[in-house]
């Protein structure tokens, strides 16, 4: 990119020359690159890319792979290790930023300045790492959870794996179609061919903005905030509501989760209402807060900008989108209950499905009364007679038993 702005070799040089700094927000610090030798460039972030974040997550698997085949698969030793290498790799960062922050990078009277924010590159890799660390052993069979806790989670995990699906679903979607219209808006070649380079970096970001806007939530940008409700690129002061077909993106949230949770369904055929309703909420709680959390990482703040030797042609970008985390985080979890709910309820009753309460008691088997028959005298039997009432014999030609009174003859 810098070489297409600055239009020379030279670009090329002074672009990865700030440009490596761009390493720091693989972890989510903030950073800011700039030098003022012929030809110009400044880059400066504050947000985390998600592609990039990945880079952490398998720098950190194979760094567990190579450890794993060299220690004792203790859960207790591995969760050890895990933790000095998060911490130790949180220092690392942490010390780089220290060193390579060099002047003002507003004002880079030195021909080059940069700044990291320490605290953050320290907090930020200590975090990623380790929960990427125990992560990745648990897949590599070192059991760093219990296996109580991982049996019964590991249902729900599949169910929460499901929403998180459902969600990149929607950002991979709306993600390219916002880049297709970024392309088609820029009115020159070298705009188009930096804003396909810009996929790489910010492809998976531009589409957690997307989703944030199709579900209604409020995006900050440079100047003033724009919503559905509030419509404009940038809007205007008193702007207001955006065309009727727009507000069909809002029902794309609760149709992805909807479908996802329909899939689900028919795979596992559950014969209990209840654990339809489960598979539907559950689907739906991690698809809001899997939007909550990449929301939070997604909040952008980019500034590039490089020139020729002259400062004659250039190219420059100042982009700030911001969605709002508290918003994200609620209708997200309305349209996801709206969805997974309403495919839940919807089929369960094509299927017959009804909803069971506890176990009934059985039912108390049938009182066997004793079949009584009348004695008869022994002259008229010829074998023992006994009371009907008692069950006392009684000798032949009495007319009432001895010991409960009783009639012998009916």
């Amino acid at each position: 990119m810098a070489a297409v702005a600055g239009g020379s070799l030279k670009a090329l040089f002074s672009g990865i020359r700030v440009g490596a700094y761009l390493a720091f927000s693989a972890v989510g610090a903030e950073t800011a690159a700039a030098t003022n030798s012929a030809p110009n460039a400044l880059v400066g972030i504050q947000f985390l890319p998600l592609p990039w974040a990945g880079l952490t997550v398998v720098s950190t698997a194979l760094a567990l792979r190579f450890a794993l085949s060299r220690i004792q698969m203790d859960p207790s030793q591995v969760r050890a290790f895990v933790g000095k290498l998060a911490v130790g790799f949180g220092i690392v960062m942490a010390i780089l930023a220290s060193v390579l922050s060099l002047g003002d990078s507003d004002r880079p009277s030195t021909g080059f300045a940069a700044e990291v924010s320490g605290g953050e590159a320290w907090a930020y890799s200590t975090l990623l790492v380790g929960l990427a660390g125990l992560i990745v052993a648990q897949l590599y069979g070192a059991r760093v959870v219990p296996d109580q806790v991982s049996a019964r989670a590991r249902d729900l995990s599949s169910l929460a794996l499901d929403g998180a699906r459902a969600f990149a679903l929607l950002t991979v979607v709306l993600g390219a179609l916002a880049i297709v219209a970024s392309i088609v808006v820029v009115d020159s070649g070298t705009a188009r061919l930096n804003t396909l380079l810009s996929i790489i970096f910010m492809g998976l970001t531009f589409g957690v903005v997307a989703a944030a806007y199709a579900m209604g939530a409020a995006i900050e940008l440079a100047e003033g905030h724009t919503s559905l409700f509030h419509f404009g690129f940038p809007p205007d002061f008193e702007a207001g509501a955006a065309p009727a077909p727009f507000f069909v993106l809002l029902a794309l949230a609760p149709a992805v989760v909807a479908w996802t949770v329909w899939q689900r369904l028919e795979r596992e055929r559950p014969t209990t209402e209840q654990d339809v309703m489960r598979t539907g909420f559950v689907v739906a709680i991690a698809f809001a807060v899997v939007g909550w959390v990449t929301s939070l990482l997604s909040r952008v703040v980019l500034v590039a900008v490089v020139t020729n030797e002259n400062f004659e042609s250039g190219e420059g970008t100042f982009l700030a989108a911001r969605p709002s985390v508290t918003g994200v985080l609620g209708l997200s979890l309305l349209w996801a209950i709206v969805g997974g709910l309403g495919a839940a309820f919807y089929w369960a009753s094509t299927h017959g499905v009804r909803w069971k309460g506890g176990q009934e008691a059985p039912a108390a088997p049938p009182v066997v009364r004793p079949h009584r028959q009348a004695a008869r005298p022994l002259e008229q039997t010829g074998s023992p007679a006994f009371c009907s009432n008692c069950g006392t014999q009684f000798t032949a030609g009495a007319r009432f038993c001895t010991v409960c009174g009783a009639p012998t003859v009916p």
